[in-house]
């Protein structure tokens, strides 16, 4: 039985023709098998994401904000089902509030709020809330001292960009 001997180390040897050729007859008698291929596949055709982000100090989603967020100046990302759908309702009351106001014309209704949040509600009730196929955040971006319950002062956020990603 011969030794198998690289290509390289036969040149940098300096070992003859008959040494590679029985490196090579080795090589043919030696069989091997295929056990698996990995592969990792993406498909190339898929939508990008689409997004809707607005500035807001709407009173409703800034208590949903601090309702839900453990510290005023961090991010809140929601992806998990019991927190969009009551997002959603959030939402839903918004329109309800601001249609009101519209319909008595006592005060003055931004139009584009109104729009926006209606683009907000369409897109969540779009598909069943499973999965990934929606998130939300909601990002801190201004914030005023208040004094709590307890005499304390605590900064609270008084305006928020949010942030909805579908697709």
């Amino acid at each position: 039985v011969t030794e198998p001997i690289s290509m390289s180390s036969s040149v940098q040897s300096g070992h003859s023709d008959e040494t590679e050729k029985a490196a090579t007859n080795h090589t043919d008698s030696h069989k091997e098998e295929l056990r698996c291929v990995i592969a990792i596949v993406r498909h190339g055709d898929r939508t990008p994401k689409q997004k809707l982000k607005l500035n807001l100090t709407e009173p409703h989603i800034l208590k949903y904000f601090h309702e839900h967020s453990p510290n005023s100046k961090k991010d809140l990302k929601v992806k998990a089902k019991k927190p969009m759908i009551e997002f959603l309702e959030m939402v839903k009351a918004v329109i309800e509030e601001l249609e009101s106001k519209k319909k008595l014309e006592t005060q003055n209704v931004d139009k584009e709020l109104l729009y926006k949040v209606k683009h907000m509600r369409d897109v969540l009730e779009r598909w069943k809330i499973v999965g990934l196929n929606r998130k939300l955040q909601i990002k801190p971006r201004k914030w005023a001292e208040y004094v709590n319950e307890d005499g304390e002062t605590e900064n609270r956020c008084t305006e928020v960009q949010l942030i909805l990603k579908w697709g």
